[in-house]
């Protein structure tokens, strides 16, 4: 089904997850600071046909996070309460992972109003250097379509 997603084009409508295995490359801790999105592109969403291809489980549960694109700043939050999602409440920033203690991070990215290109940057610590790996899809920015509710506004 992947490869004729792809060979189509498919975009994800809704919401788009992602799924993050994170370890040390040796004993010595990372420290993972935050996760950062940022909007590469934002449009007007797209007529489509919705198909559904979820299926899978998790051998490690994963810390949540969610974000919603439609916001002016987008931001990675914390999701307290599993739910449907199925997997380990996250906790805020900072903590650490090793080559023997690995996390697995799963963020859900949803919009109802864009057509929206977006990447995820991992800010994180390896010895004295801070450094931040770009999260995208194969080279591209991820890409998710709202439902077309119109955009968000900004309140104060």
């Amino acid at each position: 089904m992947e490869t004729w997603l792809r060979r189509n084009k498919a975009v994800d409508a809704g919401d788009t997850t992602v799924e993050l295995t994170l370890r040390g490359r040796s004993g010595t801790a990372l420290v993972l600071k935050e996760i950062r999105v940022r909007i590469v592109q934002r449009q007007a969403p797209v007529p489509a046909m919705a198909i559904s291809n979820r299926c899978g489980g998790d051998p490690l549960p994963p810390r949540l996070y969610k974000v919603d694109l439609d916001a002016v700043r987008p931001v990675a939050r914390p999701v307290r309460d599993a739910g449907e999602l199925q997997g380990a409440p996250a906790v805020p920033f900072p903590y650490k992972v090793t080559n023997a203690d690995p996390e697995v991070i799963r963020v859900l990215a949803v919009t109802d109003a864009y057509d929206c290109r977006w990447t995820l940057e991992l800010v994180y610590v390896d010895g004295d250097k801070e450094l931040v790996k770009v999260i995208d899809d194969h080279g591209k920015p991820f890409r998710t379509i709202g439902a077309g509710k119109g955009p968000a506004t900004e309140t104060n």
